[in-house]
């Protein structure tokens, strides 16, 4: 048996293993690109709001906002963020490199 893994160590399938492994994973990089995207939720006089749920929208991955209205979630970089909150409307906005104002 040890025979055998030190003839495999050095022959051309046990490279081509690797290297195709390693293809594999340095491909799958970027595929799941994920920004972390942060900032604070406030009302129109720009008092934070608490309890503000922050959702990527077509997905289940959410968060909400702490005592001073900030949050803090991972996003696709073509993602779009819902914000939704009692008693006022959702909105959605969508993740490109700027500030997110609504």
């Amino acid at each position: 048996m040890k025979e055998f893994f030190s003839r495999f160590r050095n022959s051309l399938a046990a490279r081509t293993c690797l290297w195709t492994l390693f293809l594999l994973l340095a491909g799958a990089g970027p595929a799941f690109a994920q920004s972390t995207v942060g900032g604070t939720v406030t009302d129109e006089q720009g008092n934070p709001l608490v309890g503000v749920t922050v959702v990527v929208a077509n997905s289940t991955q959410g968060t909400t906002t702490d005592t001073k209205g900030r949050y803090s979630i991972a996003v696709p970089k073509d993602g779009t963020l819902e914000f939704s909150y009692i008693g006022m409307v959702s909105q959605q906005i969508p993740v490109g490199g700027g500030n997110l104002r609504a």
